[in-house]
């Protein structure tokens, strides 16, 4: 919503998804006021495009072939990923009563694009997709002290060995439910960089992928791991045996600063 010079916004827009806001609630209510305008008169209520569009994976491109074993190393492959703030032509006033409006708010469809340099990814929905009942959280170590992200990933590594797949662009992540075999993981290599899991975390919950989101700097998208080992998937909270015909994606996340 903004008003004035104050634009106040959903602190899920503005974090890493793993974090809750300060709320310290299920439901994402915690809010932020941003001094800027939108140089619009009035109130102005932003709400997200229906369906949020995304781009097709180019076929052509020798990413979509590209995938490599995850080696363990965190890394950050996307650099170059950013969030803009746009606008369509879709506004209306609000309807305050039957026959009435006020003509003093005006609802205006916002969207929220990703790119990967000049590259246009995708629009996202990043309230209606965290929320989604396919994207589970799983709490946050009470530990005073957690282990190293570095262990972590070369201990998950080393757990499920050659199933680990590096995506190290969002050409491999927008195609990976084609790409990936069924018992491979796509380990997608954003070490340390929430503008790229964000998005990450927000395409996976839209396109309703049964996703697992772990506060640590990965993110990680599968196939169903029917035939995983049952110790590692049990650690990350996955089923050892997925329904028959199911299909799972996994947003796994190492190493918050």
């Amino acid at each position: 919503m903004a008003s004035g010079n104050s634009i106040f916004v959903a602190e899920a827009l503005l974090q890493d998804p793993s974090k809750q806001d300060r709320s310290d609630l299920p439901s994402f209510t915690g809010i932020r006021r941003i001094l800027g305008t939108l140089d619009r008169p009035g109130i102005v209520m932003l709400v997200p495009p229906q369906a949020p569009r995304v781009r097709e994976p180019g076929l052509r491109s020798w990413k979509f072939v590209h995938q490599a074993a995850f080696d363990g190393y965190l890394k950050d492959s996307f650099q170059q990923t950013s969030l803009h703030l746009t606008f369509t032509e879709y506004k209306i006033p609000l309807a305050v009563a039957p026959g009435a409006v006020d003509a003093e708010v005006l609802i205006l469809e916002a969207l929220i694009p990703v790119h990967d340099g000049r590259t246009w990814v995708g629009d996202l929905d990043i309230l209606g997709s965290l929320a989604s009942k396919s994207l589970r959280h799983l709490a946050a170590c009470q530990c005073i002290k957690g282990p190293e992200p570095e262990i972590f990933g070369r201990l998950l590594a080393k757990t499920l060995g050659p199933q680990l797949k590096s995506m190290t662009n969002w050409e491999e992540f927008l195609c990976c439910k084609e790409n990936l075999m069924r018992t491979e993981i796509g380990v997608m290599r954003c070490s340390n960089n929430w503008i790229a899991r964000l998005p990450a975390a927000s395409l996976s919950g839209g396109k309703r992928y049964c996703s697992l989101l772990i506060p640590s700097c990965m993110v990680i998208v599968a196939e169903e791991p029917r035939y995983a080992p049952s110790t590692a998937y049990q650690a990350l909270g996955t089923p050892k045996r997925a329904p028959p015909g199911t299909r799972m994606a996994l947003c796994y996340v190492l190493g918050l600063t």
